[in-house]
């Protein structure tokens, strides 16, 4: 799928709403990740700020199709260091592009990607990324209709240790007719 960066109209309204939150409470800089989709019959649109995630699960294989806005994950694409080092790696959770750190934010954004009868589609925050699997999404994806898959893979992500807030949307495309 193509990958573009590009400022969105309503990823900027999002990012003043919450810069403006942040400046008037206690914890100055506060901010979130933002990860969404347009899908439009067969095709499907991504976009994302910060570590929230878009996966398409086809069959038994579970592809993350955004990529992580934190220092680790440039750290890798830098080959600076490994997978397996980023995981244990103090900047992990570091952030390097959010919605609400600065006056405008860039989204990227993936797509037009084909969907297929039966592609599961899951958006979610690190919560759930961080402590379940490809593999187990993809096999609660197929198991479950949507909200129920949505509400088992937050209750995986809980009873794994819960690190941080679970957030998740899963939907799946069905043929037409």
């Amino acid at each position: 799928a193509r990958r573009t960066l590009r400022r969105v109209e309503r990823t900027d309204e999002a990012n003043r709403a919450v810069r403006r939150l942040s400046q008037s409470i206690t914890t100055k800089g506060a901010g979130t990740t933002l990860v969404a989709a347009l899908i439009d019959g067969s095709r499907v649109w991504l976009a994302n700020v910060g570590d929230s995630r878009a996966y398409i699960v086809r069959g038994a294989d579970c592809e993350q199709v955004t990529i992580d806005h934190s220092w680790a994950e440039e750290e890798i694409r830098a080959g600076v260091i490994n997978r397996e080092d980023a995981a244990n790696s103090k900047h992990l959770n570091v952030l390097t592009r959010n919605i609400g750190a600065g006056a405008a934010v860039a989204a990227d954004l993936f797509g037009p990607i084909e969907l297929r009868d039966r592609d599961g589609l899951v958006l979610c925050s690190d919560g759930l990324h961080s402590v379940v699997t490809g593999e187990d999404m993809a096999a609660v994806v197929r198991s479950y209709p949507p909200g129920d898959a949505a509400k088992r893979l937050v209750d995986m992500a809980n009873a794994a240790g819960g690190p941080d807030n679970s957030s998740v949307i899963v939907a799946v495309a069905a043929s037409e007719g």
